[in-house]
């Protein structure tokens, strides 16, 4: 039995011209994500943000709630230190024990070294949060008038290097690097 195939196009590769550029690729457009606490933003303001030329530093509710990561990313300006500053701004995770410290000292105002608490940044603890977490959080959010959103990004919890940390992330520490060195 004789098969007789067809014939096939060989296209010949076209050399390259070296001194022709290659094509710019574009870069993608990093999409912020819709967040269940700050909708289409990384933080609300419900007064105007002045905070004047105090110094500004961090106070964690409790410990792990991520505020080390916090100050190895804001390149050099976030500090773990608030016992020198003139105010803080609260760091807590959206754990139930954690929102319920945060809601205590900020009825209270201040933190037990004195220092006026001037906003407070949530950290998410886990990729979805439950309506109930969103409802205490939301809570806790309307307590103060400045606050900020850190996305849950499981790239943090590995013993690993990130190379990119996730848009959300990245503005939201932008936004307080800004507040805290100015």
């Amino acid at each position: 039995m004789v098969v007789f195939l067809r014939r096939q196009v060989v296209e010949k590769p076209t050399p390259a011209n070296p001194f022709v550029a290659p094509p710019a690729k574009e870069e993608d457009v990093e999409d912020i994500g819709v967040s269940a606490l700050f909708d289409n933003d990384v933080s609300k303001h419900f007064e105007t943000p002045s905070f004047g030329s105090s110094s500004i530093g961090l106070y964690p509710v409790a410990g792990g709630v991520g505020l080390s990561t916090m100050v190895r990313y804001g390149h050099g300006v976030l500090s773990e230190n608030h016992n020198n500053c003139d105010a803080v701004i609260l760091v807590s995770t959206t754990a139930a024990d954690h929102l319920f410290k945060a809601q205590n000292l900020l009825r209270v105002g201040t933190i037990p070294g004195g220092q006026q608490i001037i906003g407070i940044v949530l950290v998410e603890d886990r990729p979805k949060l439950s309506k109930e977490t969103i409802k205490e959080a939301k809570k806790t959010l309307r307590m103060t008038k400045h606050s900020w959103g850190i996305p849950f990004v499981n790239d943090l919890r590995e013993p690993k290097e990130v190379t990119k940390l996730p848009y959300r992330y990245r503005k939201a520490l932008e936004s307080l690097v800004k507040v805290s060195s100015s």
